[in-house]
């Protein structure tokens, strides 16, 4: 453990829960003897004409050079004492401190002002005893019904229609071409191609739908739209476009009956039965799985109403960023420009801001928790996510555990399964009611 030096005397100011400021003030016989040796050190580097190479006196380096020798010692010393004071284990920061204020006064003297974050310490109130409702997880036939409708109705397949002109209901694959006839964009063109249509509901424009109704593949046709003030597409709202419309295809959705040749189609079922029984399972398991979170969540949002604590600003800033790069990577795998995917990244970096304070709140809290309770993480539910996971990726499980050990995702999955160790404690130590049931 390093020392602060005897002559410097540090202070620090409380600035508010998380932020400290310290004030040094390194002597002037301190600045002299680092400016003397930075000087020697330099002379042995320099190459002037009249000196040999490695003996160009201190007093001509530290005139020729002075700035460069300044900004040198100012660096190695703000680096040496604010090192030291917090190798003293006054202060823990979440960051390195960053040197806000630096200058040498007239006595020759040199003032340092550095910043810096600590966590505040948890104070845990109560947290036993906490009130939960679970809601409902009874599972009706409606709501089998209207999973098997859904599975069926993603069965629908787009057939070729050659005999006939499109109709009602009808899927249209057009080229189009469009010229603005008034306003800003008057006499300007433009082409898309494969633009895919459905003639239902207000998918497609009025004019255009009455445009496409009985044509057929290979047909041509014009058509003028005036689309309102309020359209509900902004791009088209108040233009007035004629389009040439070049239709590709016709296909008409066909959707197949909910009978057994759609259960074993759908996978491995013998027939209707084993699949709505499938079905039943599945869904009953998500609500139970709901259900469970509903309870969590609400046991973790009284914790955090209880608990007021303050968040390092430069923490929330660090976990901001990354979550913002990981959704500008994510759009650039998928082909779109982040900077043109329509993202209001000042509205996001704010959203993003107030759900990384709650969340690394929620964290402390539940790290204090578990270690007032004793809670630790059992190795067998380490390796069973692990193993999962080694499946999901469809690696061997060695290899995923040396790759996570590397990256620090093992040490992110401990700290993971003790929270979630905390918030079943919590549900266990609370008061649960089913929904609808009296107190």
């Amino acid at each position: 453990m390093t020392s602060m030096p005897a002559k410097v005397d540090p202070k620090l100011t409380r600035e508010n829960e998380t932020r400290r400021r310290l004030d040094l003030t390194i002597p002037a016989a301190e600045m002299e003897t680092a400016t003397e040796e930075a000087a020697r050190q330099m002379g042995r580097k320099l190459r002037i004409p009249g000196f040999r190479r490695g003996h160009v006196p201190t007093k001509v380096v530290r005139q020729r050079f002075a700035r460069e020798l300044q900004e040198e010692v100012i660096e190695q010393l703000a680096s040496r004492h604010v090192a030291a004071f917090m190798d003293s284990g006054q202060e823990d920061p979440v960051a390195p401190p960053v040197l806000k204020e630096q200058q040498v006064v007239k006595d020759g003297s040199l003032k340092l002002v550095a910043i810096y974050e600590v966590q505040p310490p948890v104070q845990l109130g109560e947290y036993r005893g906490l009130a939960a409702s679970r809601p409902s997880t009874t599972l009706s036939d409606q709501e089998v019904d209207d999973a098997l409708e859904s599975i069926r109705m993603g069965m629908t397949r787009l057939h070729p229609v050659e005999d006939r002109g499109a109709a009602e209901g009808d899927d249209i694959l057009v080229d189009m071409e469009g010229l603005d006839l008034e306003g800003e964009e008057k006499g300007v063109t433009f082409r898309r191609e494969g633009i895919g249509m459905r003639l239902a509901g207000d998918d497609v424009h009025p004019e255009l739908w009455k445009a496409l109704l009985g044509a057929q593949t290979g047909f041509c046709r014009e058509v003028t739209v005036a689309y309102p003030d309020d359209y509900r597409t902004k791009g088209l709202a108040g233009r007035t476009i004629r389009y040439q419309l070049n239709v590709k295809s016709v296909r008409q959705p066909r959707t197949p009956l909910l009978d057994d040749d759609l259960a074993r189609n759908a996978g491995d079922f013998k027939d209707l039965a084993e699949l709505r029984q499938r079905v039943q399972e599945d869904l009953q398991h998500r609500k139970e799985k709901d259900a469970h979170e509903s309870v969590r969540q609400s046991l973790l949002h009284q914790l955090l109403e209880r608990h007021p604590l303050a968040v390092p600003q430069v923490l929330v800033d660090q976990e901001v960023h990354r979550r913002l790069e990981s959704i500008a990577h994510q759009l650039a795998r998928q082909g779109v420009d982040p900077t043109q995917a329509g993202v209001d990244w000042p509205k996001e970096k704010k959203r993003q801001d107030e759900r990384v304070r709650e969340d690394l709140r929620a964290a402390r809290l539940l790290d204090a928790i578990a270690e007032a309770e004793k809670l630790e993480v059992k190795d067998v539910d380490m390796e069973r996510h692990l193993a999962e996971e080694a499946a999901r990726a469809n690696q061997p499980l060695t290899v995923l555990r040396a790759s996570w050990q590397k990256d620090g995702r093992l040490d992110a999955l401990h700290r993971h399964l003790k929270r979630d160790a905390v918030l079943d404690f919590l549900s266990s130590v609370g008061h649960i009611q089913k929904e609808g049931e009296s107190a």
